[in-house]
């Protein structure tokens, strides 16, 4: 499981949206898509034969569509708690 990265000191939580190109500056964003990039590598041989095509296939274009999805999700959780142990 992945440590979520440290929670920026933003007010507002992020709710539903669409992608927008200013989201991919912002620092929940960043955050997560090296949080996620550090993590791959440690999928198992199961879970890198779906999704390491998937993430070789995003390496370097940090302005991605499904790497938005991935770190909006995970951040919607992370604020509400719910990326702790037993949630």
């Amino acid at each position: 499981m992945l440590d979520p990265p440290a929670r920026c000191s933003t007010s507002a939580r992020l709710g539903s949206s669409i992608c927008r190109q200013s989201d991919l500056t912002t620092p929940w964003y960043l955050n997560w898509i090296k949080t996620i990039a550090n993590g791959a590598p440690e999928l198992d041989i199961d879970k890198k034969a779906v999704w390491g095509a998937v993430w070789a296939g995003m390496r370097g274009k940090w302005m991605h569509r499904k790497l938005w999805e991935w770190a909006a999700i995970a951040e919607a959780l992370a604020e509400r708690g719910m990326l702790q142990a037993g949630k």
